[in-house]
């Protein structure tokens, strides 16, 4: 069992966020766009957002061509704005789970319901903070809409950003994000958060969010992701600890 410890950055404001990232205030990678690339680093050359990717530890092979790695991503546009009363108004990024700018993800669902959502449709949030908005129905605005629905499958979504991400809303109040190469990310339909990672022979990865805290953590941690992957159950334990920002 492994235990890494991270700063979980709770932000108590009341401010809306703008979950569809505006060209000048994209984070992560898009596939359309170009990077000034370096070993640790990179640069949107269109907006200047600088990005730093640090693993945390190894990759994890699980089976076949699944596996999972932890990374730190920073990203420097860490302020999100709002207009109010003619003004404009700034608060550190909400999202950010390991201080101002920082993201440690395997990918998360940003409901319709969530405050930092402003476009009423899901974003699957990737691992480096980028946004990827799903469409109703079709891939491309000029073709007839996918009424033809599996079993157990109310609706369902597409990425139009080159990313060729696929939603599946369950009636076991779940979400599927099928990614390109097979593998499929299930979410909760709750909260969003990621539930399970597997790929299409079974193999697997299980996040469970867990508070208390198990004993590998710090007594001041508020509370713990446990990764689980179907390889002799192997376990990986993430510890995060509540911290305020003066207002």
């Amino acid at each position: 069992m492994k235990r890494f410890a991270l700063p979980l950055v709770l932000l108590f404001c009341a401010l809306p966020l703008f979950a569809q990232q505006e060209t000048g205030l994209e984070k992560g990678f898009a596939p359309n766009k170009f990077y000034d690339l370096g070993e640790l680093d990179s640069i949107n050359t269109l907006n200047g957002n600088l990005s730093l990717n640090i693993a945390i530890g190894p990759s994890y092979p699980i089976n076949g061509g699944l596996s999972y790695s932890l990374r730190a991503t920073y990203n420097s546009k860490i302020w999100d704005y709002e207009g109010v009363s003619g003004q404009m108004s700034a608060t550190p990024n909400r999202r950010s789970n390991a201080g101002v700018g920082w993201l440690v993800s395997l990918g998360r669902l940003i409901l319709k319901t969530n405050p930092t959502n402003d476009v009423n449709q899901f974003i699957y949030e990737s691992p480096d903070g980028n946004d990827h908005i799903f469409f109703d129905n079709k891939l491309h605005t000029d073709e007839a809409a996918n009424t033809v629905l599996s079993t157990g499958v109310t609706a369902v979504g597409y990425t139009r950003d080159g990313s060729y991400l696929r939603l599946l809303q369950k009636s076991d109040n779940t979400f599927d994000v099928e990614h390109p190469d097979g593998t499929v990310s299930t979410f909760s339909a709750t909260d969003g958060l990621l539930k399970q990672i597997h790929d299409r022979y079974n193999n697997s990865v299980t996040l469970t969010v867990v508070s208390p805290v198990p004993s590998v953590c710090s007594a001041t941690d508020s509370f713990a992701w446990v990764l689980t992957d179907s390889k002799s159950a192997r376990t990986n334990t993430i510890c995060f600890a509540s911290s305020t920002y003066p207002s």
